[in-house]
């Protein structure tokens, strides 16, 4: 049973009761299985003690009488629907995901000679808008591996001007190391950096970005290019798709 209270009201004796504004819902489920219907609802639980809100779906059947047909209570079987819900959501992400692919696949393919920049600017804003990020840049690392110089960049129109991307590797040197090593960069909230990256804290700090992706480009077994996302509005934690 949800939600039954002893007689003063005040103690739950089951694990989960019903969101109160499933109020409306419940009431009109329950008079349809009152006149005999088996129903089925999602509704929004809450988990007692543990500040938990659970989306479910409910199975509601009437219960008769053994020697008549009458209907003397109902009963509910909740199915919990977190798993099925995150399955979908990573399902859908997949499938957007591949569009967004094919897509910047089929513009840069198509694009001729001196198309090729606005090309690469356009794949870079349909990153960035499909991982939330206020700014989206390709950088070219120098022959010397130390310099970083930004080609191609779209930064979001809702934003005023931006700082420079970082110009030289060694002003970030714990994340231009991972960088050199091959190895992606995600920094999901810049607050968190440990003191071993304080340079790199203050660096951004400064400049008010919040959260940071560096994706290192390979080429002949040498750091040849970085593709980054910053946001600067509010943290981000890409998911390993948009990385």
């Amino acid at each position: 049973l949800f939600g039954i209270g002893d007689r003063d009201g005040q103690t739950l004796t089951a694990d989960y009761f019903f969101h109160p504004q499933e109020a409306a819902k419940i009431s009109e489920a329950a008079a349809r299985v009152m006149q005999g219907d088996d129903v089925l609802i999602e509704v929004t639980l809450r988990r007692i003690r543990h500040e938990e809100e659970i989306p479910a779906q409910l199975h509601c059947f009437p219960i008769r009488a053994a020697d008549s047909d009458k209907i003397i209570a109902i009963a509910a079987i909740a199915r919990d629907l977190r798993e099925s819900l995150r399955t979908e959501g990573m399902l859908r992400e997949r499938v957007e995901f591949q569009g967004l692919v094919n897509g910047i696949s089929s513009l840069l393919v198509n694009a001729a000679g001196d198309e090729v920049a606005d090309a690469v600017c356009e794949a870079l804003r349909r990153v960035a808008s499909y991982a939330g990020a206020d700014r989206a840049y390709i950088g070219l690392v120098t022959s010397d591996a130390d310099g970083l110089t930004a080609v191609h960049e779209w930064v979001s129109p809702q934003l005023g001007p931006l700082p420079p991307t970082p110009r030289r590797l060694i002003d970030i040197p714990l994340l231009g190391s991972a960088l050199q090593r091959f190895e992606i960069v995600h920094v999901p909230d810049m607050l968190q950096l440990g003191d071993e990256a304080a340079v790199e804290k203050a660096y951004f700090a400064a400049r008010g970005l919040r959260s940071l992706l560096l994706v290192p480009l390979v080429s002949r077994r040498r750091l040849g290019a970085v593709i980054g996302l910053s946001s600067f509005g509010e943290t981000r934690n890409w998911s390993p798709a948009v990385s």
